[in-house]
């Protein structure tokens, strides 16, 4: 994992970590940060094999980028070390922690030849996510992801955004909205949160949602 050869985490990047702690800047986080904190992600993802384990990368990813955003004030570049190296010893350990959690919930089923993980093969978890009706799982979205509420930090905000993206998922026939941007000017049609707040809720609620999802299959 040699700095050199990541040409997606360079120099500027470690100064964009020191400009964004100086400023609070939301947008330059989203613009100038996420990305890069994407790339890295990833690349352990699949450089350690995680993903043998934790195979749905989308949750891993957001569950990821949520708790960076939350030690992102931790790291102390007086230190000497490099932001690379910090956040990427972050990203492994919280792995590490998750690989040994969800180990305890995988075994083989011999007979069927399947990988059960928390008690659903993956050929029927995968089945199931094709499969399921936009309509059905919305409503199920809509109902039910504020049951899981206590299993992630909520602030007032948090859950004033969840609300507004909730109204969204209950009229979504009603609402065009196509993408994360026009997602973000709706939102802020109803509140004057900053892209930051915004964007820290919405990653909290996919928390929540891979909750209720492990639930629903189950």
């Amino acid at each position: 994992m040699s700095k050199e050869k990541k040409n997606y985490w360079t120099k500027e990047q470690e100064n964009a970590i020191i400009y964004y702690q100086t400023t609070r800047d939301a947008d330059y986080y989203s613009k100038e940060l996420i990305p890069h904190f994407r790339e890295l992600i990833k690349n352990i993802y699949l450089t350690y094999n995680f993903n043998k384990i934790l195979i749905d990368y989308k949750n891993v990813e957001q569950e990821m980028l949520a708790f960076i955003f939350e030690k992102i004030d931790k790291f102390d570049p007086s230190r000497g070390t490099k932001a690379f190296s910090y956040f990427g010893t972050v990203i492994k350990n919280y792995l590490i922690q998750k690989c040994s959690k969800e180990k305890k919930n995988i075994h083989i089923d011999e007979e069927n030849k399947l990988t059960i993980l928390n008690g659903v093969s993956i050929k029927k978890y995968q089945d199931a996510t094709s499969n399921d009706s936009t309509e059905d799982l919305l409503d199920n979205i809509h109902t039910n992801i504020m049951k899981y509420s206590d299993r992630v930090e909520l602030t007032e905000e948090d859950i004033a955004i969840i609300n507004i993206i909730n109204d969204i998922l209950s009229n979504y026939k009603k609402v065009d909205i196509y993408n994360k941007k026009q997602l973000y000017v709706y939102i802020r049609e109803y509140c004057d949160y900053p892209t930051r707040k915004i964007t820290l809720a919405i990653n909290k609620m996919k928390i929540m949602y891979g909750f209720l999802k492990e639930d629903y299959l189950n």
